[in-house]
């Protein structure tokens, strides 16, 4: 049984996809009789709890740091290497942007499996990248898992897609864990002052900076859902999506859910713009910007265009989203 270690971090600027992501890997990797232990930073917004809730032991280290995505302290990434070495794991799982190969070659005793979607520097042992034109500058002696096929997803994602309608009657909108931009609240404000023929599914985090304000606002048109753990049944019901990048983008690429996608982070860019010029959702761009009317005006004009959603649909479905993550899993045995 193999004893896994796994780095990441979430807070209200850093968002949950990291954490969620690793913790579907976590359970993958446990179902196969690892030991997994997660190690992060005691940072403003974190969801340590919903690891523990779902079974896994972590420990939050105390933190010197701000919340930028990119950058973690030389005190910070001491403690975290401290912590991790006292473990003594087999393998370090590491998905964080802040890491890269001048932290990872300080580990001697122990194997090393990164998790990136922007084509950094590493020094590792397997490197995982889902985007669609990954193209890292590694050794040759690292194993390498690239594109939407070696995706992390969960399991009820799998093996099942909407069914795609002409006309659209649901949509389903989510501006990610934190929603660092505020763009929910915004979503919500701009329904009021329109009229759209649509059902909305709103699904939000519960560290969401305006939670309570949100709950607050009735809209018949609106069915809000705050962490929900049904998100792939959510989307099975929806037509079309509206929302953040992120690493909901594999997941709703796994079900055929497209439709029209902003950046509310800088490291969603390039693969939302990625998907864009394939053909498997519009993007706009980053969310600063855009205004919500002007988002809702181009989200209409896409839901009225059926032959260019039912391209979407099939180009998103042609991805095979995870289907050969057994592969990752074998690396660890």
């Amino acid at each position: 049984m193999s004893k896994v270690v796994v780095v990441c971090d979430s807070s209200f600027q850093i968002g949950t996809g990291h954490v969620s992501r690793c913790l579907q890997f976590a359970h993958r990797l446990a179902d196969v009789g690892s030991n997994i232990t997660f190690v992060s930073r005691n940072l403003l917004g974190n969801i340590a709890q919903h690891v523990e809730s779902q079974g896994h032991r972590i420990h939050l280290l105390p933190s010197e740091d701000s919340q930028n995505l990119f950058e973690v302290s030389e005190a910070d990434k001491n403690t975290l290497f401290d912590a991790v070495s006292k473990l003594k794991p087999d393998w370090i799982l590491i998905d964080h942007y802040g890491l890269d190969y001048k932290f990872e070659r300080r580990f001697r005793d122990c194997k090393i499996f990164v998790v990136d979607d922007l084509d950094r520097d590493h020094q590792c042992n397997a490197y995982l990248n889902p985007a669609l034109n990954a193209a890292p500058s590694l050794s040759p002696e690292t194993k390498l898992f690239l594109g939407p096929r070696f995706a992390i997803l969960p399991d009820s994602f799998k093996a099942t897609s909407i069914a795609f309608n002409s006309v659209v009657s649901t949509v389903f909108v989510f501006f990610g864990g934190t929603d660092p931009q505020r763009m929910s609240l915004k979503f919500l404000r701009s329904l009021e002052q329109t009229t759209m023929p649509f059902k909305f599914i709103l699904v939000v985090g519960g560290k969401n900076p305006d939670l309570e304000e949100i709950k607050s606002i009735k809209n018949q048109a609106v069915e809000l859902h705050v962490d929900t753990q049904n998100m792939a049944k959510l989307m099975l019901r929806s037509d079309i999506y509206l929302g953040s990048g992120g690493t909901v983008t594999w997941e709703r690429a796994a079900l055929g859910l497209s439709g029209l996608c902003i950046s509310v982070a800088h490291n969603q860019v390039s693969m939302s713009k990625s998907l864009h010029d394939s053909e498997v959702h519009e993007y706009l761009g980053e969310s600063q910007h855009w205004e919500m009317p002007g988002i809702l005006e181009k989200f209409i004009e896409l839901s009225l265009d059926h032959k260019r959603r039912k391209t979407f649909y099939e180009n998103s479905l042609n991805l095979k989203v995870g289907e050969d993550f057994q592969q990752v899993l074998d690396c660890f045995r």
